[in-house]
């Protein structure tokens, strides 16, 4: 495991290791057989079971420590089937403890012999790291560090950000013995690229002391609008710069998705618009499970959806609508914002189909 990389042994715990299984294996006996396995993600043998000492030896020698997790008792559990019920066998375990121990066979197997490694917790180090979209702006992020102190002692270390070798953010970050603490990083960016945290401290395990994250290039979402002429919410949609419109008059439009990731109907409809994603604008098409019983004049908002996603940033307080469908509806979702006599948003959710349904006419 990772852990093995520390330095609390010189020049670190899995050389230690290395270094005393290959004296195990020149100490044995002459007719000694002997198996070398590698405890790692899966266990794997990379010494088959025979007299070969040289070959064994090689295979230590092969060996090296990985960042990734280990599966140590699995890899025990491997050793045990493979030498049987030989009560003359011993299977040498070199750990460093960092693993989930059970209460399998293997513990209680007189045959293993553990052999420990390390001598302290010199660490601090990064738990985890991930960068997540804001809304807050077309390009705006967040990353999460998480750190921990596994020392006895207080640490100041300094701490950075980084964005394809751009330091975005660095600071002096101090923390008590054996605690945790979370960082939340605000940063913008308009591309992709591997977002890199760096802890600079001289600890007992480097490999902790960065953490990597990937930020995909943005991909723009193909809308289309289709309208007999809305020119605001055409200027509304082409602001945003990761929206790609296409814009459509009602005669140029057949139905369904076509290419686009989102289809807005503004004031407009068709015979079926069958499934896919879409907003609906002042118009149910009719196959949409939603019955219009009518109008409503001057609606009086009651109430909005503020946890709903496509309701974040959005205030209903002083907003006037002059005139509005009555909606019914006849399928799964939920009204996101309501008013006496009916919801005004209504978000359905089909099995098939999501649809946002705006009640009102936008500009």
């Amino acid at each position: 495991s990772a852990s093995m990389q520390a330095r609390d042994l010189h020049p670190s715990r899995f050389d230690v290791a290395r270094a005393e299984a290959a004296g195990l294996v020149r100490r044995l006996g002459e007719g000694a057989e002997v198996m070398v396995i590698e405890a790692g993600v899966q266990p794997t043998v990379t010494a088959a079971l025979s007299r070969d000492r040289d070959r064994a030896l090689s295979a230590i020698r092969s060996a090296a420590a990985r960042d990734l997790p280990t599966r140590l008792p699995e890899a025990v559990r491997t050793a045990r089937a493979l030498v049987g019920s030989d009560p003359r066998a011993e299977i040498h375990v070199f750990t460093d403890g960092a693993f989930a121990s059970g209460r399998g066979a293997e513990t209680g197997d007189p045959r293993v012999r553990w052999i420990g490694l390390g001598r302290r917790s010199q660490n601090v180090g990064i738990t985890n790291l991930s960068v997540r979209r804001t809304y807050a702006g077309s390009f705006d992020y967040q990353a999460f560090v998480s750190l921990v102190n596994y020392t006895p002692e207080s640490q100041t270390f300094t701490f950075s950000l980084e964005l394809d070798g751009k330091v975005l953010a660095d600071r002096t970050v101090t923390m008590e013995p054996s605690v945790r603490r979370s960082v939340v990083l605000p940063f913008s960016h308009g591309g992709g690229g591997a977002v890199a945290a760096r802890l600079q401290i001289n600890d007992d395990l480097a490999a902790d002391n960065v953490a990597w994250a990937v930020l995909p290039p943005p991909r723009k979402i193909a809308v289309t609008l289709v309208s007999p002429g809305n020119l605001f919410l055409e200027k509304v949609l082409k602001t945003d710069p990761q929206v790609a419109l296409e814009v459509k008059t009602p005669d140029q439009y057949p139905g369904g998705m076509g290419e686009a990731d989102v289809v807005v109907l503004d004031s407009t409809s068709s015979a079926k618009v069958g499934p896919g994603r879409f907003v609906f604008v002042n118009t149910v098409p009719p196959d949409v499970p939603m019955e219009v019983l009518g109008r409503l004049e001057h609606p009086q908002i009651m109430d909005w959806d503020r946890a709903h996603p496509v309701m974040r940033h959005v205030e209903f307080a002083k907003v006037a609508i002059e005139d509005a469908m009555r909606l019914r509806p006849l399928a799964a979702g939920r009204p996101l914002v309501e008013a006496v006599g009916g919801p005004l948003i209504y978000a359905l959710e089909e099995q098939d189909r999501k649809a946002i349904i705006v009640g009102f006419d936008l500009f």
